[in-house]
Protein backbone atom coordinates (compact mmCIF):
# COMPACT_ATOMS: atom_id res chain seq x y z
CA UNK A 1 0.00 0.00 0.00
CA UNK A 2 2.85 2.41 0.84
CA UNK A 3 4.42 1.77 -2.58
CA UNK A 4 1.11 2.56 -4.29
CA UNK A 5 0.72 5.85 -2.37
CA UNK A 6 4.30 6.84 -3.21
CA UNK A 7 3.70 5.98 -6.87
CA UNK A 8 0.52 8.11 -6.92
CA UNK A 9 2.36 11.07 -5.37
CA UNK A 10 5.08 10.92 -8.03
CA UNK A 11 2.46 10.71 -10.79
CA UNK A 12 0.57 13.67 -9.31
CA UNK A 13 3.73 15.82 -9.27
CA UNK A 14 4.46 14.99 -12.90
CA UNK A 15 0.86 15.72 -13.94
CA UNK A 16 0.91 19.04 -12.08
CA UNK A 17 4.14 20.04 -13.83
CA UNK A 18 2.73 19.01 -17.22
CA UNK A 19 -0.49 20.95 -16.57
CA UNK A 20 1.35 24.20 -15.86
CA UNK A 21 3.44 23.71 -19.00
CA UNK A 22 0.43 23.08 -21.25
CA UNK A 23 -1.91 25.60 -19.59
CA UNK A 24 0.33 28.57 -20.41
CA UNK A 25 -0.70 30.58 -23.46
CA UNK A 26 3.00 30.96 -24.34
CA UNK A 27 5.77 28.58 -23.46
CA UNK A 28 9.48 29.19 -23.50
CA UNK A 29 12.43 26.92 -22.96
CA UNK A 30 13.54 26.98 -19.36
CA UNK A 31 17.09 26.70 -18.12
CA UNK A 32 17.81 23.91 -15.71
CA UNK A 33 20.28 26.17 -13.93
CA UNK A 34 19.49 29.23 -11.89
CA UNK A 35 20.40 32.59 -13.39
CA UNK A 36 20.06 36.12 -12.12
CA UNK A 37 18.75 38.91 -14.33
CA UNK A 38 17.84 42.57 -14.08
CA UNK A 39 14.78 42.12 -16.31
CA UNK A 40 11.83 42.61 -13.95
CA UNK A 41 8.32 41.40 -14.83
CA UNK A 42 5.64 44.02 -15.37
CA UNK A 43 3.11 44.42 -12.53
CA UNK A 44 0.43 41.73 -12.69
CA UNK A 45 2.45 39.48 -15.02
CA UNK A 46 3.71 36.10 -13.89
CA UNK A 47 5.86 33.21 -15.08
CA UNK A 48 5.74 29.60 -13.96
CA UNK A 49 8.59 27.25 -14.75
CA UNK A 50 9.78 23.81 -13.81
CA UNK A 51 12.75 21.63 -14.64
CA UNK A 52 13.98 18.13 -13.95
CA UNK A 53 17.52 17.97 -12.59
CA UNK A 54 19.69 14.88 -12.65
CA UNK A 55 23.19 14.88 -11.17
CA UNK A 56 25.64 12.04 -10.94
CA UNK A 57 29.18 11.61 -9.68
CA UNK A 58 31.26 8.77 -8.19
CA UNK A 59 29.60 9.35 -4.79
CA UNK A 60 26.02 8.81 -6.00
CA UNK A 61 23.05 10.31 -7.83
CA UNK A 62 20.57 13.09 -7.17
CA UNK A 63 17.23 13.90 -8.79
CA UNK A 64 15.14 17.04 -8.23
CA UNK A 65 12.08 18.80 -9.61
CA UNK A 66 12.57 22.51 -8.85
CA UNK A 67 9.81 24.97 -9.72
CA UNK A 68 9.67 28.75 -9.93
CA UNK A 69 6.74 31.15 -9.60
CA UNK A 70 7.72 34.71 -10.57
CA UNK A 71 5.28 37.58 -10.04
CA UNK A 72 5.62 41.25 -11.00
CA UNK A 73 4.42 43.19 -7.94
CA UNK A 74 5.17 46.82 -8.80
CA UNK A 75 6.95 48.68 -11.60
CA UNK A 76 10.43 47.83 -10.27
CA UNK A 77 9.69 44.99 -7.85
CA UNK A 78 9.12 41.27 -8.35
CA UNK A 79 8.73 38.23 -6.13
CA UNK A 80 10.21 34.83 -6.95
CA UNK A 81 9.05 31.72 -5.05
CA UNK A 82 11.07 28.56 -5.65
CA UNK A 83 9.69 25.37 -4.10
CA UNK A 84 11.29 21.98 -4.68
CA UNK A 85 8.37 19.51 -4.47
CA UNK A 86 10.56 16.47 -5.12
CA UNK A 87 14.20 15.66 -4.29
CA UNK A 88 15.86 12.26 -4.21
CA UNK A 89 19.44 11.80 -3.04
CA UNK A 90 20.98 8.37 -3.60
CA UNK A 91 24.57 8.22 -2.28
CA UNK A 92 26.63 5.09 -2.83
CA UNK A 93 27.14 3.37 0.49
CA UNK A 94 25.06 5.91 2.43
CA UNK A 95 21.48 6.43 3.51
CA UNK A 96 19.18 7.56 0.69
CA UNK A 97 16.63 10.33 1.16
CA UNK A 98 13.54 11.31 -0.80
CA UNK A 99 11.18 14.17 -0.04
CA UNK A 100 10.41 17.85 -0.37
CA UNK A 101 13.32 20.28 -0.65
CA UNK A 102 13.70 23.77 0.81
CA UNK A 103 11.60 26.77 -0.21
CA UNK A 104 13.39 29.92 -1.38
CA UNK A 105 11.81 33.35 -1.78
CA UNK A 106 13.53 36.26 -3.49
CA UNK A 107 12.52 39.92 -3.80
CA UNK A 108 14.23 41.75 -6.66
CA UNK A 109 14.22 45.53 -7.06
CA UNK A 110 15.33 47.27 -10.25
CA UNK A 111 17.68 50.05 -9.14
CA UNK A 112 18.76 51.42 -12.55
CA UNK A 113 16.71 51.05 -15.72
CA UNK A 114 18.51 50.16 -18.92
CA UNK A 115 19.51 53.09 -21.12
CA UNK A 116 21.41 53.28 -24.38
CA UNK A 117 24.87 53.08 -22.71
CA UNK A 118 23.89 52.06 -19.17
CA UNK A 119 23.05 48.47 -18.21
CA UNK A 120 20.07 47.66 -16.00
CA UNK A 121 21.03 46.94 -12.39
CA UNK A 122 18.86 45.05 -9.89
CA UNK A 123 19.34 44.17 -6.24
CA UNK A 124 17.87 40.94 -4.80
CA UNK A 125 17.47 39.54 -1.30
CA UNK A 126 16.73 35.88 -0.69
CA UNK A 127 15.32 33.94 2.26
CA UNK A 128 15.57 30.15 2.38
CA UNK A 129 12.93 28.40 4.48
CA UNK A 130 14.09 24.99 5.75
CA UNK A 131 11.11 22.90 4.62
CA UNK A 132 13.06 19.72 3.80
CA UNK A 133 12.19 16.83 6.08
CA UNK A 134 15.66 15.30 6.35
CA UNK A 135 19.18 16.56 6.99
CA UNK A 136 20.40 14.64 3.93
CA UNK A 137 18.29 16.86 1.64
CA UNK A 138 19.01 20.18 3.40
CA UNK A 139 21.85 19.96 5.93
CA UNK A 140 22.41 22.50 8.69
CA UNK A 141 20.09 25.31 7.65
CA UNK A 142 18.84 27.72 10.25
CA UNK A 143 15.61 29.68 10.24
CA UNK A 144 15.41 32.70 7.93
CA UNK A 145 16.64 36.00 9.31
CA UNK A 146 15.29 39.46 8.54
CA UNK A 147 16.21 41.94 7.17
CA UNK A 148 16.81 40.47 3.77
CA UNK A 149 20.40 39.96 2.79
CA UNK A 150 21.59 41.79 -0.29
CA UNK A 151 24.11 39.26 -1.49
CA UNK A 152 22.74 38.95 -5.01
CA UNK A 153 23.39 41.78 -7.42
CA UNK A 154 22.51 41.20 -11.05
CA UNK A 155 23.55 43.40 -13.94
CA UNK A 156 22.05 42.62 -17.31
CA UNK A 157 23.10 44.65 -20.30
CA UNK A 158 21.73 44.60 -23.79
CA UNK A 159 23.28 47.33 -25.87
CA UNK A 160 21.03 48.94 -28.48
Amino acid sequence: MAILNRHLKVQFRWLLSAFFTVAADRSFADLAMETETARILEPGHFEISSAFEFQTDPCGKEYALPMAFEIGLYRHLELLIEPVPFTSIRPKGGEAATGVGDLETTLTYLIIEEKKYVPAVALAGEIKFPTAATITIAPNYSAPVLPLSTDHVAADSTWR
